[in-house]
């Protein structure tokens, strides 16, 4: 997720398909209408994107917004967060496995 902003008002979903049987969607939350410095309207939000396969219809995303938003979102975690996430979980397979053998090892 990013902050970002725009000079024309957005829409909380958009898919664009790609012409290759997918689209790209942008899915955008936090929308406020603000000003620039030269008082003209400006739109910020929050939002993220992701390419995805079949195309999406708008109301399909809006019916389960909160899904497709944790779904592009895991689509942007960088190869090092996937890494450290993996390297954490095996850490905790190693200590369950530890404590475990800890057990059996009062009971005998």
């Amino acid at each position: 997720m990013w902050h970002s902003a725009s000079s024309t008002s957005v829409d909380q979903a958009q898919v664009e398909p790609n012409g290759y049987g997918g689209a790209d969607v942008w899915l955008r939350i936090n929308i406020e209408q603000t000003t620039d410095e030269d008082g003209n309207p400006r739109w910020e939000y929050d939002e993220t994107h992701g390419v995805v396969s079949p195309v999406p219809t708008v109301a399909e995303i809006e019916e389960d917004f909160a899904t497709w938003w944790g779904n592009l979102e895991e689509q942007n975690v960088t190869d090092s967060q996937r890494i450290a996430e993996l390297m954490q979980r095996v850490q905790e397979q190693e200590d369950a496995i530890v404590e475990l053998a800890e057990l059996q090892a009062e009971e005998v």
